[in-house]
């Protein structure tokens, strides 16, 4: 397929899921204040999209408002959630508990509910799962105000109260420091960084294969036009499982730099991300007589289909095909006769995969 089907076909794709997700999306305007040590807004807003895709972040003045505010109260912590729109009578809830994960949780599930009333009730961590049966069998004792825009909440809601008065729901980690309550929704930024394996086609005729480090940062907007989406891929890679007989291998670290204007999905995500690549590659003669080895730059742009799936509250999945035009034309010989053995390609390809840590 050539570079340029795929973009047509990632366009489409993107404009599909852009219509899909526009019919049924409910804007929402959100304020959100906790102590430092609590989830961020940013992992409130990715919390309440694992319940519910019809999150629009807006600051539209008929937005559904959800104001939610935690504070320390006693050995615990007290979240309130106060959900309001104009032609609509507001209504507030309240949840207490020991650890803050477990309130901001039963905050999200709640809000998610007064968005969209089908909202997956069922997004836990796997801490969470093994405890839900004893959690739920328990009653708490947390004050709730009700008001009729929150009734269809009631039986979620109560289990995630009680689970969060008990104390026994497991705490999950959190960084960085909470936005103030007067920031736009929206705004906060979500940092990610895993490992990354790589199988390029950059040089013929053999693949080179290798590993590193993604660091990545996105804004929890929900835009689908130029989003903030960037990552930095830093890796290794190197032919040497896969020359066979060739007599050269080749050693290759690299910087990729993915900026993403487009995307779609609020879970599974799907992105278009343009690509830009620096590398210093170093070639070496193997069982041949005088060996030399030689280190050239090499430098490429391109496109690149990037596509990600959250697996709990921190973790997700991705991979990453990129299609790339070098900016160089690099050729390495051997021999007296100086043969050809390895050589740019006129478009090089590269299929990357791992997991990212979202905090």
């Amino acid at each position: 397929m050539t570079v340029r089907r795929t973009v047509l076909l990632a366009i489409c794709l993107w404009l599909v899921a852009s219509q899909v997700s526009a019919q049924d999306a409910v804007p929402v305007a959100l304020t959100y204040s906790a102590p430092a040590s609590c989830p961020t807004q940013g992992r409130f807003i990715t919390r309440l999209r694992m319940h519910t895709q019809r999150v629009l972040l807006s600051n539209a003045a008929d937005a559904l408002t959800l104001q939610v505010a935690i504070v320390r109260s006693g050995h615990g912590f007290a979240g309130t959630l106060e959900v309001a729109q104009q032609g609509r009578p507001p209504g507030t809830r309240t949840f207490e508990g020991v650890d803050c994960p477990d309130v901001v949780w039963a905050l999200a599930l709640s809000a998610a509910l007064s968005i969209d009333p089908q909202a997956n009730l069922t997004v836990m961590s796997e801490d969470e799962l093994s405890e839900a049966d004893g959690a739920s069998s328990t009653t708490g004792a947390a004050n709730t105000t009700q008001d009729p825009a929150s009734d269809a909440a009631d039986g979620a809601d109560g289990e995630a109260t009680s689970r969060g008065q008990t104390g026994s729901g497991a705490s999950q980690p959190a960084f960085g420091r909470v936005p103030p309550p007067t920031e736009a929704a929206g705004e906060a930024a979500l940092w990610s960084i895993g490992p990354v394996l790589s199988v390029s086609f950059a040089f013929e005729p053999k693949a080179a294969v290798g590993g590193g480090v993604v660091a990545a940062v996105r804004d929890t907007s929900g835009r689908q036009l130029l989003p903030l989406e960037f990552a930095l891929r830093l890796e290794y890679l190197g032919t040497r499982l896969t020359r066979g007989a060739d007599p050269l291998k080749i050693d290759w670290w690299s910087a990729n730099l993915l900026a993403c204007p487009l995307r779609a999905g609020a879970g599974p995500t799907l992105l278009v991300c343009g690509v830009g690549q620096a590398g210093l590659i170093r070639a070496e003669g193997v069982e041949v007589e005088q060996a030399a080895a030689v280190s050239r730059g090499f430098y490429s742009v391109g496109l690149a289909l990037w596509a990600r799936v959250p697996l709990s509250d921190h973790w997700e999945l991705f991979g990453v095909a990129d299609f790339k035009l070098p900016l160089v034309d690099r050729a390495f010989a051997l021999g007296p006769g100086l043969e050809v053995v390895s050589s740019s390609r006129p478009a090089g390809a590269s299929v990357s995969v791992g997991a990212l840590y979202g905090f």
